[in-house]
């Protein structure tokens, strides 16, 4: 089976200090974004012997606003003919990159293929984010794509650290304007709220960047605890749209959360090759359909609920004022 990395793109506007409220580009961001996606790929990598070579991509097939592409990582090889003469030649084996634009979805999975670029996806997506950032500047608009984490990851590894007796020093997370980007996965209708009154204060402060700290005192520990309800929301807003988190322990230091809870799933053989050449399959209502579409509907599901099944102490609701 194929194995595809996950990842999470958002999209915001890149007017800086000019974006107002009145602004209507991310109403209108994921339409811009598949007019964008028509721009051709003109990235180039640089070989060892100094000369340069296209990265090669294809469109395998774009409609529904989900995007199958093809793209190439070029290399070098160096071989022997007959006459046991060395030679060289540049290969470009290709890897599959999916993106699904369809609307408040804004997922991208990539192909970990060991021909071209292994298990550094992080690489395509580096070249996918400098495509599509030229491609969305005559719109007014950027792009940042983020790996999806595992949410259980997280508390696995920081409830180790506290079994150990490592006070937790501090917490940090790093996020934007859920205003200000889309689309957003948010476990909490609340917490998207809350994040957004205090992104106000930081534009009223003439911020850059939206940043929300907890420390504990000098000789305690912060309560860091998987049970209660918005810290868990916190961190699985974070895991779910690839926001920045950082732990900082007495005696381990700082545990950056990343490489280790990378979402990656299997596709099922023949799934992409099916979907390209567009054969459906039949379904249990006997209507045509591609196991494609389901696969990547069940990842959408897979990616947002991951960790929810976690106890959480629920607080009760307040009663509405009006």
């Amino acid at each position: 089976m194929a194995t595809f990395a996950i990842y999470k793109f958002l999209l915001k506007n890149n007017l800086g200090n000019l974006f107002t409220p009145n602004d209507s580009s991310l109403k209108t961001a994921q339409a811009k974004l598949r007019e964008a996606m028509k721009q051709p790929f003109n990235l180039r990598k640089i070989m060892q012997n100094g000369s340069s070579e296209p990265y090669s991509m294809s469109i395998l097939r774009n409609d529904n606003d989900i995007v199958i592409m093809r793209l190439s990582n070029p290399k070098w090889k160096q071989l022997v003919d007959v006459n046991q003469e060395d030679y060289g030649l540049t290969t470009f084996p290709t890897c599959h990159v999916i993106i699904d634009n369809r609307d408040g979805v804004g997922q991208i999975v990539i192909e970990q293929c060991s021909e071209s670029f292994g298990k550094h996806t992080d690489k395509v997506r580096d070249l996918l984010e400098l495509w599509l950032q030229a491609a969305l500047e005559d719109y007014k608009l950027d792009i940042e794509i983020r790996a999806k984490m595992r949410v259980g990851e997280f508390w696995d590894i920081v409830n180790e650290n506290i079994r150990l007796n490592d006070p937790v020093k501090s917490v940090k997370f790093m996020f934007p304007n859920p205003k200000e980007v889309t689309p957003v996965a948010s476990p909490s209708q609340e917490l998207t709220e809350g994040l957004i009154q205090l992104e106000k204060m930081g534009k009223a402060m003439n911020a850059l960047s939206g940043v929300l700290t907890y420390v504990a005192d000098k000789d305690s520990s912060l309560n860091l605890d998987q049970t209660q309800e918005d810290m868990a929301n916190m961190v699985m807003l974070c895991c779910e749209n690839g926001y920045d988190l950082q732990v900082n322990f007495r005696k381990y230091g700082l545990f950056r959360y990343g490489d280790e809870g990378r979402l990656i799933q299997e596709m099922p053989p023949l799934t992409l090759e099916h979907y390209v050449k567009g054969e459906s399959e039949i379904g249990e209502d006997g209507a045509q359909e591609f196991a494609l579409i389901h696969w990547l509907d069940d990842l959408i599901q897979f990616t947002n609920k991951y960790g929810h099944d976690k106890v959480t102490k629920r607080r009760r609701k307040r009663k509405s004022t009006h």
